[in-house]
C-alpha cells in the first residue's frame, strides 16, 4: 500500500502470514483500511511470529504484554 495523503507519505508492505508489516515514512495506527492514531516518523517492523534483527544502532520499543513488537532503527 502507497499512501500519499498530503504531507505525510508512508509505504506499507503487509503479510497475512503472522500478521507481518513493515512500513516506513509517517507511522499510524490502521484499523480496517482506515487511518488512525498518528505513533510517529520513521521504520516499523511488525510480526507476530519470532524475528530477529540485526544492525549498527537499534532501538527497540516493547511495552508489557503488547503484541506485535515494534522494532525502530
Amino acid at each position: 500500500m502507497f499512501d500519499a495523503y498530503p504531507d505525510s507519505p508512508q509505504i506499507n508492505v503487509y503479510s497475512s502470514s503472522f500478521q507481518s508489516s513493515l512500513t516506513i515514512g509517517h507511522l499510524y495506527q490502521h484499523t480496517d483500511h482506515t487511518r488512525g492514531q498518528a505513533r510517529g516518523q520513521g521504520i516499523s517492523i511488525e510480526t507476530q511470529a519470532a524475528a530477529n534483527v540485526q544492525g549498527s544502532t537499534v532501538f527497540i520499543s516493547v511495552a508489557k504484554h503488547q503484541i506485535p513488537y515494534q522494532i525502530l532503527i
